[in-house]
């Protein structure tokens, strides 16, 4: 009894291949997706750092702390060192070369580009390939990357932007490595050492680095040993002697701790394939045993017994999981280790260029987990519903799809619309970190609705269906069509088959949503703080020369410069995560709004801060008190007095700030702002105002170099800059939206398949093939136009409870949150996908029947 039942199990499988076929589709699908992100995720640790441009010495020094330089002093006495034969000093800085058109030439296959004095060279693996090295103070050598970008040669002229300054220089060799196997993912600028003692940086005698090489015959950990012994007490200042892999993340370009966090950062997204996975195969097994339910009970007639059945099914899950696996895996693998312009895995441009995928048995063995164990327990549920089919019934050709939803899982559904009620009341009333349980709250809105939308989907198709046929009804003589009749009877069949569909669009929607929320909320809290006529920015950084220069514009009243710092304050309660401070420079009582309370800002007292009235007053601060502070990687601490103290409704975001005499008196960089704000003078136009701003900087009029902001394109900036900033989970969410899609479209397509009996017996009745088709296209309408129609229902509900927090302005901000680009896109893709599919599978059955 058992080899029959098991030959008449495998027949009714042979029966129905196009159900089979579309099961394994979708497991392989799930398969890609889950273990895409999960080896992704668990890739993290094994990150290796990635040395560059230190490559050419064994030892670098640098100084703690991000503000800090060295001393050239410091050159001479380790190279006076017993184990030392030759020091290398280096000054980086950020510098670009700009083609014709003012546009930045890119070396595609780098992170970043930097500006070095000439010297410094020597501690690259880089030589010199034609030319010879820079000498008069307009020449330069770049790298091969760069002169290829740009079809650049020796003697040609170019345009290279430093600090906001654009100048000519003339290009007087070209570099690369003799190693064509060494990494190259940043780009170097050479300037002739004359040049680079110019800036303000620089001009002083500090360097940001130096290499150091050893004699013959000593080691790299001996001379490591004498230099660390060096450094160790330098006037407070704190310097770190690297060796090995150590000097990657000091070369500023790549780094594996921070390609680390991002893959652990995946973990949102890993969970929400998880999430998705488990509904897509639920449904894809459910649909490859519901269509044999007559089969299944014809066994049972035979002597089959449920626990037989239940092995049959779950076997079948088990051999078909399993081949998706073999499959999936490596090609998930494959697919997030490819560059984004091979695999269009936009996950990737978050990633450095040197991230490694590795195929890690703790990545293979969730995916494996996950699959498996959602193939099996949905096996299993699927065979408690069939074994519910009396032998009777299968014998007589009774309908063996009942009418009546569980009440069960209505009221789950329910629950979870309740859920997300109570997850955005607690957004909006509560007041959650943002970062940490806030985010928690968000994602758990996104999957309530996604699982809200999943129960739901079956009684919502039920009732939708059915007031459609009493329309029918109504309207028409001859009664409803086959194809109503057929949706509304087999409700749970047609929205299980667009079950992954549901549940793509319903993520993609709410995600987008929410996502688009943020956007739009961090755009209009930066733009509060936007307080002077115009902003020009870029990302490359201004120098106080080009301030200077847009000062000096006739219808500029006053411009400023804000750049942040950390710093470390010596008070009772500093803040957990550590504490920063704002360098202004410039006219800033004449641009920016301080929203001073008590006392001012003093530019020239070198021992001068203003703070935050918050941080005054959870530390028992007043105008008049000292304050103490240090910076990172220095134990001098600096003595200020309080000059201001300043209010949460004005420009400055940081628990403190100071002017341009402090920030020298702390020894800091004057670094590179990104922005120059910018007042003009009343009586002159905004946009006369702008086009005089704008004509100080060459370059053709769509080049993004330069940009001149007013309040509101700062709000659009800033809301597409955190847009860009997490685009690539949104990329990935839509990707899994795009996976369910075509599993949806592949189960409504495959199918079509295992109504050969239904269409036949059709025939039977005197009904055309040109009927059957306009009965499918119809059905297919139906079904993708109310899941779309439950799915952007969902997308709606979550866009209206994310901005419960803007209160009055709530009607005016959801429109901006609503997705329509991405969940219109995948409808249509859906719908005309589905109806090409599904004919297709119709005619393929009308002719193995003929």
């Amino acid at each position: 009894m058992r080899l029959t039942s098991a030959w008449l199990g495998w027949r009714s499988v042979r029966r129905r291949p196009g159900t089979f076929l579309g099961a394994i589709l979708v497991l392989i699908i799930s398969a890609v997706m889950v273990s895409g992100f999960s080896l992704v995720y668990f890739s993290a640790g094994s990150q290796e750092e990635t040395v560059e441009r230190y490559s050419g010495v064994p030892v670098v020094v640098v100084p703690e702390g991000i503000e800090s330089r060295i001393p050239f002093d410091l050159v001479g006495e380790i190279e006076a060192l017993d184990e030392v034969s030759e020091v290398v000093p280096e000054v980086t800085f950020s510098a670009a070369l700009l083609d014709p058109d003012g546009e930045v030439i890119n070396d595609p296959n780098t992170a970043r580009g930097f500006g070095h004095a000439w010297p410094s060279s020597r501690l690259t693996p880089l030589r010199m390939l034609e030319g010879e090295p820079p000498t008069a103070r307009n020449e330069i050598v770049v790298d091969r990357g760069l002169a290829e970008a740009g079809d650049l040669m020796v003697g040609r002229t170019v345009d290279v932007l430093v600090l906001g300054e654009i100048s000519s220089f003339t290009i007087s060799g070209v570099v690369g490595p003799e190693d064509e196997s060494l990494p190259s993912y940043q780009t170097s600028i050479f300037f002739s050492e004359d040049h680079v003692e110019e800036m303000a940086d620089y001009a002083s005698g500090h360097i940001d680095a130096i290499g150091v090489r050893p004699l013959d015959g000593v080691g790299e950990s001996t001379l490591a040993a004498a230099v660390r012994t060096l450094t160790l007490d330098r006037k407070g200042q704190k310097y770190e002697v690297l060796t090995g892999d150590e000097r990657g993340p000091a070369e500023g370009n790549l780094s594996a701790a921070e390609d680390e966090l991002f893959a652990l950062s995946t973990l949102t997204l890993l969970q929400l394939a998880v999430v998705c996975t488990i509904g897509v195969v639920a449904s894809a097994i459910g649909l490859s045993v519901r269509g044999r339910h007559k089969e299944i009970a014809m066994l049972r007639a035979i002597g089959a017994t449920p626990w037989q059945v239940r092995r049959m099914i779950t076997g079948e899950a088990a051999l078909l999981s399993m081949i998706a696996l073999a499959i999936g895996v490596p090609l998930g693998a494959v697919l997030m280790g490819l560059r984004p312009e091979l695999s269009g895995l936009l996950l990737r441009n978050n990633m450095s260029p040197a991230f490694q995928v590795h195929f890690t048995a703790s990545g293979v063995l969730l995916s494996v987990t996950v699959v498996l164990l959602s193939a099996l327990v949905a096996g299993l549920i699927a065979s408690r519903s069939a074994l519910r089919i009396r032998p009777s019934e299968a014998i007589a050709e009774a309908t063996t799809e009942g009418r009546e939803l569980n009440r069960g899982r209505i009221l789950l559904g329910c629950a979870a619309v309740v859920g997300t009620l109570a997850g955005a009341v607690a957004l909006a009333v509560l007041d959650l970190p943002v970062d940490t349980v806030g985010l928690s709250v968000s994602v758990l809105l996104v999957v309530l609705a996604v699982a809200a939308s999943g129960l739901l989907a079956p009684w919502v198709v039920s009732r939708s269906t059915s007031l459609l046929r009493r329309v029918v009804i109504r309207f028409s003589r001859n009664g409803p069509p086959l194809s109503v009749a057929n949706v509304v009877f087999y409700h749970r069949r047609f929205a299980g088959v667009a079950g992954p569909l549901l549940l793509g669009i319903t993520l993609v929607g709410a995600s987008s949503a929410s996502q688009m929320y943020f956007n739009w909320s961090y755009g209009v809290q930066q733009s509060v703080r936007f307080t002077s006529d115009f902003v020009v920015s870029s990302s490359f950084g201004f120098g106080e020369e080009a301030r200077a220069r847009i000062d000096e514009i006739a219808v500029v009243a006053s411009t400023a410069t804000a750049r942040r710092t950390p710093v470390e304050p010596l008070v009772a309660e500093p803040l957990p995560h550590g504490e920063s401070a704002m360098i202004l420079r410039g006219d800033v009582a004449g641009t920016l709004d301080l929203d001073l309370v008590e006392g001012r800002i003093l530019a020239e007292d070198g021992g001068s801060i203003i703070v935050a009235d918050s941080f005054a007053e959870r530390n028992g601060l007043g105008v008049g008190d000292g304050l103490n502070l240090t910076l990172p990687g220095n134990d001098r601490e600096y003595g200020l007095t309080v000059s201001g103290i300043y209010g949460d409704k004005g420009f400055l975001d940081t628990p403190m700030a100071f002017g341009p005499a402090t920030a020298d008196a702390l020894d800091l960089k004057h670094g590179a702002p990104d922005g120059v704000f910018v007042n003009t003078v009343p009586e002159v136009e905004t946009e006369a105002a702008r086009t005089q701003i704008e004509d100080l900087f060459p370059g053709e009029a769509e080049s993004t170099v330069f940009v001149v902001h007013d309040r509101e394109s700062m709000r659009r900036v800033n809301t597409e800059a955190w847009a860009e900033n997490n685009r690539g989970g949104t990329s990935a969410i839509f990707l899994m939206g795009m996976f369910m899609l075509f599993a949806a479209v592949n189960a409504i397509s495959m199918t079509q398949f295992d109504r050969k009996r239904e269409f036949a017996g059709g025939r039977m009745l005197g009904i055309t093939w040109r009927s059957t088709y306009g009965m499918v296209f119809a059905e297919v309408i139906m079904t993708i136009t109310l899941v779309f129609s439950i799915a952007a229902l969902a997308t709606l509900w979550i866009a209206s409870l994310i901005t419960l927090p803007t209160g009055t302005a709530m009607l005016t901000v959801i429109p901006e949150v609503i997705p329509v680009v991405p969940v219109t896109a995948l409808g249509v893709t859906a719908l005309i996908l589905s109806l090409l599919g599904a004919l297709a599978a119709v005619r393929g059955v009308r002719r193995s029947g003929d």
